[in-house]
């Protein structure tokens, strides 16, 4: 019974299609980046720091079901790929 209601709550959030939350997308994307040179790396790595805390900060909002924060965070995560992707990616650095 807790299985099926806690599956039932999952595709309840993230719908049949299962598409990846938007925090999760922009972690992966940017935590591909290896950078070049020193300052680079550095960077690329602070890049993923960054990404992954938003990505948990997420992931706590919807586990204490505070659905307005959450979508705050998604919409944040989105705008940052959305920066991301228009400086060149992982290019960039």
């Amino acid at each position: 019974m807790k299985l099926g209601l806690g599956l039932l709550g999952i595709l309840m959030t993230y719908g049949c299609g299962m598409k990846t939350p938007q925090c999760t997308a922009y972690k992966d994307a940017v935590c591909e980046c290896e950078g070049t040179g020193a300052a680079g790396v550095a960077a690329a790595t602070a890049a993923c720091e960054v990404a992954t805390a938003a990505q948990k900060s997420a992931e706590d909002y919807l586990a204490e079901d505070d659905q307005e924060r959450y979508d705050n965070a998604e919409d944040s995560c989105s705008t940052l790929q959305t920066a991301f992707e228009a400086a060149g990616g992982c290019a960039a650095y």
